[in-house]
């Protein structure tokens, strides 16, 4: 019998707390988290409504990063001695060489037992037009840093249930320049929360497929999509 409760006990367990966000309540005792990138201060998101067994993980918190270029190592130069060389030591000791984006990762998972979904998140300061390949191999990166969680919990967790992340459905979206000022020039993405999601739409459970936000805030219900696929 495992000693865990749930799924979000063993990644407890498992990850750098570091690496686990926590919930936030707001006036009316629901659950919410706000997700934000340093690097990309132009796109956030707040989700409410989240089930009480959220579980909120930073994934690009600790990734494989890819050795510098030259011409990356002099714009470290830009920075503070300390992040640069932080950063560049991170890449030069990197397993993978990031030839194909298998150094990707998207910036945040979360996931909920009860409802057995996970989703990923990648948010970025970008256009719509630009970067949205690069933004596909961060959620398949982080994809494949949950299927290694369930790896070491295989192999190293003997209490942990033998259905650990089992059937969960995969939801993955982008946060492109999700800034006011972009979205008022930009008739295409001005926020429409009511009208965001319609059934026709294809369910985004592959990163291929991934939903681009268009909004600052939205519920969870819409973004689990638990409608039948």
């Amino acid at each position: 019998m495992s000693k865990y409760d749930s799924d979000a006990d063993v990644l407890r367990d498992l990850l750098n707390p570091s690496m686990i966000v926590k919930c936030e309540l707001n006036n009316t005792n629901d659950y919410q988290i706000t997700l934000t990138e340093e690097k990309a201060k132009a796109s956030y998101i707040k989700i409410t409504g989240l089930p009480d067994d959220a579980l909120i993980v930073k994934t690009d918190e600790f990734r494989c990063a890819r050795k510098p270029s030259k011409i990356e190592i002099d714009e470290y130069s830009c920075r503070s001695d300390n992040e640069a060389k932080r950063e560049a030591n991170a890449r030069a000791n990197s397993a993978f060489q990031g030839k194909h984006d298998e150094n990707a990762c998207a910036d945040y998972v979360l996931l909920s037992q009860s409802k057995r979904v996970i989703l990923y998140f990648e948010l970025k300061s970008t256009k719509p037009t630009k970067g949205s390949g690069h933004a596909t191999s961060q959620l398949k990166g982080a994809q494949c840093f949950m299927d290694c969680c369930k790896l070491y919990v295989k192999h190293f967790f003997e209490d942990a249930p033998s259905n650990f992340l089992e059937n969960y459905r995969p939801r993955y979206f982008k946060c492109l320049r999700t800034d006011g000022r972009y979205l008022a020039s930009d008739t295409t993405r001005r926020p429409r929360l009511t009208r965001q999601f319609s059934q026709k739409e294809p369910v985004p459970n592959t990163a291929e497929k991934a939903k681009s936000l268009k909004t600052h805030t939205i519920s969870f219900k819409q973004i689990a999509w638990l409608k039948d696929e």
